[in-house]
């Protein structure tokens, strides 16, 4: 059952008991026999996309649903992130939030507390729980925010 919170890290070690389970009913299947050939159907075939360290960067006219997958996808590498005086901010941990602030523009800090920082997206926010700014160790958006100077009112990206 994948959470709302799951990421690409907590997915993957979900999955591997599965794997594991399913790979040696595989297996038994070939052992005995019992198995049917399928050839794979070209025109239904499809190729994921290359990750770049472009697909990471955070469009912030996007969702905040959108950006909060892009998030939890991206995870080890090569992460979703905007960028704070010309510096990478990497995005860890994320929540989508329903608060809206009229006027607000995507990117824009619409509000900060001990949660996070509110962020305008497309619709809705995004609250930024967890970063890794360039030459740092990963800390809460909160204590990100106080020791950067960011307030209601700046622009991310």
């Amino acid at each position: 059952c994948i959470s709302p919170d799951d990421t690409a890290v907590t997915l993957r070690e979900k999955m591997i008991p599965a794997g594991i389970e399913n790979l040696l009913k595989a297996v038994d299947f070939v052992d005995a026999g019992n198995y049917t050939l399928v050839p794979q159907l070209e025109k239904q075939a499809s190729l994921a996309p290359k990750l770049t360290k472009e697909t990471g960067r955070i469009d912030w006219n996007k969702s905040a649903l959108f950006l909060h997958n892009l998030v939890r996808g991206l995870l080890p590498w090569p992460c979703a992130y905007t960028h704070i005086r010309g510096k990478s901010l990497k995005l860890l941990k994320t929540e989508v939030s329903l608060y809206q602030k009229l006027g607000a523009l995507p990117g824009e800090v619409i509000q900060i507390n001990k949660e996070g920082i509110w962020v305008a997206a497309g619709r809705e926010s995004l609250l930024i729980k967890e970063v890794h700014y360039e030459s740092s160790k990963r800390m809460s958006g909160y204590s990100f925010s106080l020791g950067h100077e960011v307030t209601q009112g700046f622009r991310l990206g």
